[in-house]
């Protein structure tokens, strides 16, 4: 307990350092970079998954509440961009693998569950077993989340986004009955597919559940602005956290294999990007945001930032990590199969 509260503290303080810089997302990547930091050098930082989990809700709530009653049109304009997340998922992680296979030397299971784009808890259980380095896992998973968080709202604001300074919420406040039934409602559903196992529960059960309440006007208002920046903060640290000790002499082929796998999946998700643009009437820089493989949660708050269709990059990256797990699934088998060959 004493060590989560030191870490939020100092997860603040980067944050509000960040905010004094007039850095974009400040209390995410303020939080992120100093925890990070920290974490890099040993220092023991730590964010509990039950902590993140329920910020993950309340990152759900605001997404879905920006849901409006033409859903269902919405749906229906976003057919091809999720279409093309069918294509995305597969075509990325294959070019990734190759490149860890043979630039990198990564044994095959190595390549493939650290080139794997989303799902970083998932994907690090996973590979356990599977003959795969989880160490190398791990850490050029982590590094491909922190890459991306830390690029995306400068990469957001060069293709054209006008990044605010946090979020902007424009709803007023929750009466209490709304309330109520807002958090009945998610304590439900999170519960329910929690039990089933489902992943992202937390912030996909909340989204969902919150965007049917709004969408069919059951619930109106928003909760305070500052549980989203409280949510922003707990996510930045949750991020850093990852970063275990290193010693640069023992992970540098790692961290530029990572590099390099980063700029790849750029080129690539720009060029999925631009697709959707030329093939819809999505702008360039939702379509990156929906298709850069940087956390449903963070990319999402990039979006919000710039006061963007949150709801469209959250459920193109909810598509992307559900067919990933299905995927990486199959791919079990697969790796099982060969160990015993």
């Amino acid at each position: 307990m004493r060590k989560t509260l030191i870490t939020l503290m100092l997860a603040t303080l980067g944050g509000y350092l960040a905010w004094l810089a007039s850095i974009p997302l400040p209390w995410m990547l303020g939080s992120m970079c100093l925890t990070g930091a920290l974490a890099v050098a040993g220092r023991h930082v730590a964010v509990p998954a039950g902590l993140r989990s329920l910020f993950l809700a309340v990152l759900g709530i605001y997404l879905g509440s920006g849901v409006s009653s033409d859903i269902v049109q919405q749906l229906q304009d976003w057919r091809y961009s999720l279409a093309l997340v069918l294509l995305y998922v597969p075509l990325l992680t294959l070019l990734i693998t190759l490149f860890y296979r043979y630039a990198a030397g990564f044994e095959w299971a190595t390549a493939f569950y650290s080139a794997a784009p989303g799902a970083l808890s998932f994907l690090i259980l996973a590979s356990q077993g599977s003959g795969a380095d989880t160490r190398t896992v791990a850490l050029l998973q982590s590094l491909r989340v922190f890459l991306l968080v830390m690029s995306a709202p400068l990469l957001a604001s060069i293709l054209g986004g006008n990044l605010l300074p946090e979020p902007v919420v424009e709803r007023a406040g929750l009466e209490l009955a709304d309330m109520g039934w807002l958090l009945l409602a998610n304590v439900t559903v999170i519960a329910l597919m929690r039990r089933l196992r489902i992943p992202a529960a937390e912030m996909a059960g909340a989204a969902l559940t919150t965007a049917i309440l709004y969408g069919s006007g059951l619930v109106q208002g928003a909760l305070h602005p500052l549980l989203l920046d409280a949510a922003l903060v707990v996510l930045g640290a949750s991020v850093g956290c990852r970063f275990m000790p290193l010693s640069w002499a023992q992970v540098r082929h790692q961290v530029s294999s990572g590099v390099a796998a980063f700029v790849l999946t750029i080129t690539l998700t720009l060029s999925a990007a631009w697709l959707v643009q030329q093939l819809t009437r999505i702008d360039l820089v939702s379509a990156f945001l929906a298709f850069a493989p940087g956390g449903v949660g963070e990319m999402s708050l990039v979006a919000l930032s710039l006061s963007l269709d949150a709801t469209f990059v959250t459920a193109h990256n909810l598509a992307r990590i559900y067919l990933l797990i299905v995927l990486v699934t199959a791919s079990q088998w697969l790796f099982a199969r060969e160990r015993l060959a």
